[in-house]
C-alpha cells in the first residue's frame, strides 16, 4: 500500500469513526467543516454527509457552542449613511476602553437574542422557520412594506455588564415593532425574559461615567438628526461566533439568504 493510499485510508477510518459517534440522526453544522477538520478531512466529511440536511434532523452538532439571534437588516441606503457616520464617530478619538463603535455598519434590528444555543434549540427554530416559509403568514406579510424608522441616540446597561449605544425607533414605529415581535414569538415559540428594547446598535460602552462625561453629547449631536430605516421583509437566524462576525443559519422572507 502506498503512503498516499495509507493516508486516505486513515482519513476514511477517522471520518467513519466520527460519524459512528455522531449517530445516524445527527448532522454536522456545515460552517464547521473547514474550521475544525481542515480541507482534506472536510472533503471526505462533506461527501459522507451530503445527503444530510440540517433541517431534516433533530440535532445539528458543532464542536463549539454558539449564540443565536433573530434579526432584520437595515436598508442599503441606511447602511451607507451609517458607514459615513460611524467613520466620523471613530474620529472623535474615543478610547476603546470607554467606547467601541461597531466595526462596520451591518445595521440590524435584533428581535430576539437566544444566547448560548444547544443544537436541539437550533434545530427546533430552523424547523419552525421552515414551516413559516411553507405557510404564508398574512400577519407578517401585512408588515413587510412598512417602513420602520430610527432616529436619536440612546443607551442602556445590563446589570454588571457593558452598555450598548443605539439608535431608537421613532414613536410611530414602536407599535409596528411590538406587533411583529408578538407574531414571531407566537410562531417560533419564544418569549422575552427581559423587556424588549428595539434598537440599531452603534457600539459598546465600556466605561459609563467616562462615556457620559466625554462622548455622550458629541455622539448625540452627530447621530440625532439623521433618519435610518428598514423594512421587516426578512427575518434571519444568525449564529454569532464573536462580537465581530456572524453567519446566517436560516432566512425567512424576501432578500433572505
Amino acid at each position: 500500500m502506498s503512503f498516499q493510499s495509507f493516508r486516505s485510508f486513515q482519513f476514511q477510518h477517522f471520518i467513519d469513526s466520527f460519524l459512528k459517534l455522531l449517530g445516524p440522526e445527527r448532522t454536522l453544522a456545515p460552517w464547521d467543516y473547514d474550521r475544525y477538520f481542515g480541507k482534506m478531512l472536510s472533503k471526505v466529511l462533506m461527501k459522507k454527509l451530503q445527503n444530510r440536511s440540517p433541517l431534516q434532523f433533530v440535532d445539528v452538532w458543532s464542536p463549539k457552542s454558539w449564540s443565536l439571534s433573530l434579526e432584520t437588516n437595515c436598508s442599503k441606503d441606511s447602511d451607507e449613511k451609517m458607514d459615513t457616520l460611524l467613520e466620523k464617530t471613530r474620529k472623535l478619538k474615543s478610547d476603546p476602553a470607554i467606547f467601541r463603535p461597531i466595526s462596520s455598519s451591518g445595521a440590524h434590528l435584533t428581535w430576539k437574542f437566544f444566547g448560548d444555543c444547544p443544537e436541539p434549540l437550533l434545530s427546533r427554530l430552523s424547523v419552525a422557520m421552515k414551516a413559516m416559509e411553507r405557510v404564508p403568514l398574512k400577519t407578517l406579510e401585512s408588515f413587510m412594506k412598512t417602513q420602520i424608522k430610527f432616529q436619536g441616540m440612546d443607551y442602556f446597561f445590563k446589570k454588571n455588564k457593558e452598555g450598548v449605544a443605539y439608535l431608537k425607533p421613532t414613536l410611530e414605529s414602536v407599535e409596528v415593532i411590538r406587533e411583529i415581535e408578538q407574531t414571531l414569538q407566537h410562531h417560533l415559540g419564544f418569549s422575552q425574559k427581559t423587556p424588549f428594547i428595539p434598537h440599531l446598535t452603534l457600539g459598546r460602552i465600556k466605561d459609563k461615567q467616562s462615556f457620559e462625561n466625554i462622548l455622550k453629547s458629541k455622539m448625540e449631536d452627530l447621530w440625532n438628526e439623521e433618519l435610518f430605516y428598514l423594512y421587516p421583509d426578512h427575518f434571519i437566524l444568525y449564529r454569532h461566533l464573536d462580537h465581530r462576525s456572524r453567519q446566517a443559519v436560516f432566512g425567512l422572507g424576501r432578500n433572505s439568504p
